[in-house]
């Protein structure tokens, strides 16, 4: 098999860690040479809906996304524009309560401190879809006040990072951990 442009979902496997970790990979990949080994593990089953976010717009113009799919195995589908300018690069997870914020990195260059983020993503090449474990992410955390999180779509580098934009929802109830409500 030759090299083809493909998106490639490898999911870090780690063993006790609750899951909610995946890597996706945007370069030539020959599947021939390269496999995944056995004792890694993909993201959860998306069978059984049981939810869905559909509207992306907010006052600030909307964030580039089509619809967020929740499913009972704590798996979540998220269904990028596949337009979407320059200022929407990546997407990150987060607590309503928590934010993005900006970092100097040394050379007079900004930008963006996503640590508070429970993950991060590249959008990816076009309107490739991202599946998740937002259960598995959000468990990896404590004590959240509520049920309410946000994707926040934001550049690579700060100079956007005022025309960025989120979008909050509130997720199953089965996706948060014993001890948050």
């Amino acid at each position: 098999m030759g090299k083809t442009r493909r998106r490639v979902l490898y999911g870090l496997g780690l063993a006790g860690a609750g899951g909610g970790g995946y890597v996706l990979a945007n370069d030539d990949v020959n599947l021939g040479d390269v496999g995944v080994p056995n004792n890694v593990a993909g993201p959860p089953a998306t069978e059984n809906k049981i939810g869905e976010v559909t509207d992306f717009d907010t006052p600030l113009g909307g964030i580039p996304l089509k619809r967020l799919e929740f499913f009972e195995s704590g798996a979540a589908i998220i269904y990028p524009e596949a337009e979407r300018g320059e200022c929407h690069e990546r997407l990150a997870l987060l607590h309503e309560s928590n934010s993005l914020g900006q970092k100097n990195d040394g050379d007079g260059s900004v930008s963006v401190d996503d640590s508070d983020a429970l993950r991060t993503w590249g959008y990816g090449n076009f309107d490739e879809n991202i599946t998740i474990d937002m259960r598995g992410a959000i468990s990896q955390k404590q004590g959240y006040p509520d049920r309410i999180f946000k994707l926040r779509s934001y550049p690579e580098s700060g100079v956007c990072l005022l025309a960025s934009s989120s979008k909050t929802f509130e997720v199953p109830e089965s996706y948060m951990p014993s001890g948050s409500q």
